[in-house]
């Protein structure tokens, strides 16, 4: 992807405001720290609980204000925990309200990551308020809701901020495609824009410094990432390499301790090492990058990732780490032809063979990472970003 936006210094008179329902650092905390670093005047960062997640370490709605880098104001709520829908409606009410109070002057540019954040900032340009809206769409989910009703209504909001916002950012071109698919209308100002990573040289470590029988899982632990079949694998792999290990960072919800009671059943808690969240995401990248293949293998019923663009994987290629992946997201095809990685079935004995095959050719480890991390310079956000925000800013 080239960058397009030649003169970054166009955003020193910029004033953007991202909203997002936070989990942990993610895109839009990406977007935030690209927009500090080339000096936008005014951005104005609005995090919400995201209330689908179990134990989410965000438990109330806050936002912090920036001017040319430097944080001026802070803000938070203090309301008590609701039930999801309200909750998500009190959520829009504060966003609308701190917007157009908490911010001086005309909003350049509204970036709102999910339909309801977006739709918010259609009103607030109804308003006079924003010039322009970006619905950022991480997820696009058929079934977001069980009650139908709700789900609709859901759906006829997405479509609304897809046709009336300035443009959409969508993760994946599978988002397109299934939005014309499900209304049978092509909608305007749709571009790709994939999770990335801020790369960094320090995050590609040389070989001395590579644990050369360490595998690792990062990312949340709920029952569609597969982490199961990674403990299954580890009973035969520590047959062929005792010292092999699994480091798993994140926390979930009581799945992980579904998890921690398998490791017990199968004697492996000298082999499975539990590191929970790390909040510092260069920390977590720096212990990820010690590590000699990551994790990703999805369950094939997993409602969510064929249709995004999964952030686990671009984490591991940005500390030049190859990946084992099932085919179920779009980027798998693109991890094997660039041979950055391994594509597999859901299925322990393919696991296995991998594994022992990939441990055993000290040639291939270090091909595979190489090429790993070149991959990872496709992503880079600060590409990314800049083709996106030009495409917002100056397209028509």
């Amino acid at each position: 992807m080239d960058s397009i936006l030649k003169d970054k210094t166009k955003l020193d008179d910029k004033s953007f405001v991202i909203v997002c329902h936070d989990i942990v650092y993610g895109p839009p905390h990406s977007l935030r720290d690209y927009l500090l670093k080339n000096n936008a005047d005014q951005v104005f960062f609005i995090g919400h609980p995201n209330m689908a997640v179990l134990n989410n370490q965000i438990k109330n709605s806050y936002a912090v204000l920036y001017h040319k880098g430097i944080e001026r104001r802070s803000f938070k709520s203090n309301i008590e925990k609701l039930p999801e829908i309200l909750s998500y409606i009190k959520d829009s009410f504060i966003t609308f309200f701190w917007v157009l109070f908490k911010v001086r002057g005309k909003i350049d540019l509204f970036v709102g990551a999910g339909n309801l954040n977006a739709f918010v900032g259609l009103i607030l340009k109804s308003f006079g308020k924003v010039r322009k809206v970006v619905y950022y769409v991480i997820d696009y989910i058929p079934d977001r809701f069980q009650n139908k009703w709700i789900n609709t209504i859901y759906h006829l909001v997405e479509k609304w901020c897809a046709k009336y916002s300035s443009i959409t950012w969508n993760y994946s071109g599978a988002m397109i495609r299934e939005r014309e698919k499900k209304w049978r209308h092509t909608f305007p100002h749709q571009i790709v824009t994939p999770h990335g990573i801020f790369v960094k040289k320090e995050n590609y470590l040389s070989m001395n410094k590579v644990h050369s029988r360490e595998l690792v899982y990062m990312g949340f632990i709920h029952k569609y990432q597969g982490i199961e079949l990674a403990i299954g694998a580890l009973e035969d792999l520590i047959k062929v390499f005792p010292d092999i290990c699994l480091i798993i960072i994140g926390k979930g919800d009581e799945y992980e301790q579904e998890i921690r009671n398998e490791v017990k059943k199968k004697k492996l808690d000298k082999n499975v090492s539990f590191l929970g969240f790390m909040k510092d995401p260069h920390k977590m990248e720096q212990r990820v990058a010690q590590a000699v293949l990551g994790i990703c293998t999805y369950k094939p019923d997993h409602p969510y990732v064929k249709n995004t663009d999964p952030g686990k994987v671009k984490t591991y290629l940005g500390c030049g780490v190859p990946v084992l992946m099932t085919d179920i997201a779009p980027i798998a095809k693109e991890i094997q032809d660039n041979k950055s990685g391994f594509v597999i079935p859901y299925n322990r004995s393919d696991f296995v063979k991998v594994v022992i095959d990939y441990l055993k050719n000290k040639s291939m480890i270090k091909e595979y990472r190489k090429n790993a991390f070149h991959l990872a310079l496709k992503y880079d956000w600060d590409n990314i970003f800049t083709y996106a925000l030009e495409m917002a800013i100056n397209g028509k």
